[in-house]
């Protein structure tokens, strides 16, 4: 009696073991789908597609990161921050979805839990040109120019080619009455993308 639970053991052991690993396999073509569709600016679909993949796998932290990021590009800011925290509560490591729930919460204007965000994410990823940036862009909300500055130095030395942090920068040196300063990091952010121009 005992041989025969032991050998029913032994089948359904894998056999569960292999209808996770299908889950988790299928999960993954419905991200890569998503990610497809997110680059051809089908936002709705891409959706749809995270929606399959972390119905298939709970523990999905990056399907849940998309899928926020996709709702956020649809104005849906709230549900893209439900996302980002479920991203976090599988992966407490996951310094982009900290980063992407910081700019979500500055956009809301919680400027606050947007700095506790950046600065978690700059602790697990303190080589992130974006965390830095980002963090900028909060304190530059909060009137901090000269903390904002510091961030952005922070950009533009771990990424020289960042026209971004370059433009913000030159922001944050106008509202300090730097204006020579703030003359020359403009200058350096249109010729490293002319494109911003228009901004100006």
């Amino acid at each position: 009696m005992k041989t025969r639970m032991l050998l029913g053991l032994v089948v359904v052991v894998p056999l569960l073991l292999l209808a996770c690993t299908d889950d988790s396999g299928e999960a993954v073509v419905h991200f890569d789908a998503g990610t497809a569709l997110v680059e051809q600016g089908r936002l709705e679909d891409a959706v749809a597609e995270f929606d399959e993949a972390v119905l298939l796998d709970r523990e999905y932290g990056a399907a849940y990161n998309a899928r926020g990021q996709a709702l956020f590009s649809q104005g849906e800011t709230h549900k893209a921050i439900q996302d980002y925290s479920a991203a976090i509560f599988v992966n407490a490591e996951f310094s982009e979805a900290y980063r992407n729930r910081g700019f979500a919460y500055l956009t809301l204007r919680q400027t606050q839990l947007a700095i506790e965000d950046y600065d978690e994410a700059i602790r697990l990823d303190p080589e992130s040109p974006r965390a830095h940036n980002s963090r900028g862009l909060a304190y530059f909300a909060l009137g901090d120019y000269e903390q904002a500055v510091e961030n952005y130095d922070r950009a533009i030395l771990l990424d020289p080619q960042y026209a971004d942090a370059y433009s913000n920068e030159g922001n944050a040196y106008m509202n300090l009455r730097q204006v020579q300063r703030a003359i020359t990091d403009y200058d350096e952010a249109l010729r490293l993308n002319p494109q911003l121009a228009e901004g100006y």
